[in-house]
């Protein structure tokens, strides 16, 4: 069972104000560290199928997606934003601008 992400929190970080200062740098990399989020993202597979050649890859990727998701959670970042910052291949008849 999935432990609800403040009580966690209030386990880890048992003073209040060291709780809201480690928060605040969450929210600071949301703000300020797009692009490295959304590469938190895309390793976590965030965007893309979890399955992998071994049933292993497939629970490694399922906990890589897991701690992405609560990064990006707490960063409180938005999904598609971060999601429309990933560069894609050019296609036939594109040109870099």
């Amino acid at each position: 069972m999935k432990t609800p992400i403040g009580r966690w929190f209030r386990q880890i970080w048992p003073t209040r104000q060291r709780r809201l200062d480690v928060l605040s740098q969450y929210v600071a990399a949301g703000a300020q560290s797009r692009l490295m989020l959304t590469d938190i993202g895309l390793r976590g597979r965030v965007w893309s199928d979890l399955e992998a050649e071994s049933d292993r890859q497939t629970f490694i990727n399922i906990g890589r997606r897991q701690l992405a998701l609560e990064i990006l959670e707490l960063s409180g970042a938005s999904f598609d934003q971060l999601y429309d910052l990933i560069e894609r291949a050019p296609t036939k008849g594109d040109r870099d601008a």
